[in-house]
């Protein structure tokens, strides 16, 4: 994996973080209205879309640290937007998740380019996802927990393993 950011890698994130937060109100509301009759966190099924952008970024970029800064870029303009009822907690609930998904593909070696990693990327950073935001906002029982971090988990897989199909996709029409 290369080390530094270039220019374009920071566009790139920046873009794709915008993205990631442009796609939000088209599906929470069809993700809530699924959630809130079972009482958990939208994260646990919208991790399908939430962890798409960060595992996307890290795919397109090709560097670990792409989803913890795409993260906190993310958390930076959701905070100053308004964006959500989560206030400065966006920062752990975003910021957290990145990392996760960063010390997967470090741990892993990879460049973007592995379905399982980019799965295995995307479910551990929704599980933590789903846990950060049952420990600030909901605190749900231990039980219902468990089920909505390993409903989480599938969620992110699925996003995870979706990114770097697009990723490769669109990495196949670089110059």
């Amino acid at each position: 994996m290369k080390r530094k950011f270039t220019t374009l890698d920071l566009v790139i994130i920046s873009l794709v973080a915008a993205l990631g937060i442009a796609a939000k109100p088209f599906v929470q509301p069809l993700i809530k209205l699924i959630t809130s009759t079972l009482r958990v966190p939208s994260g646990t099924i919208a991790g399908v879309v939430y962890m798409f952008w960060p595992v996307l970024a890290v795919s397109l970029t090709q560097k670990v640290g792409s989803a913890t800064l795409l993260s906190f870029v993310q958390a930076f303009i959701a905070y100053l937007i308004g964006f959500g009822a989560h206030g400065i907690a966006n920062l752990p609930a975003y910021l957290l998740p990145g990392m996760a998904i960063d010390f997967v593909f470090l741990i892993a070696r990879d460049d973007g380019s592995n379905y399982v990693v980019g799965a295995v990327a995307g479910a551990l950073g929704n599980g933590i996802g789903v846990m950060i935001i049952n420990l600030i906002l909901f605190r749900i029982p231990t039980i219902a927990l468990s089920i909505a971090v390993l409903t989480g988990m599938l969620s992110g897989a699925v996003g995870g393993a979706a990114a770097i199909f697009v990723g490769k996709e669109i990495r196949r029409y670089q110059p």
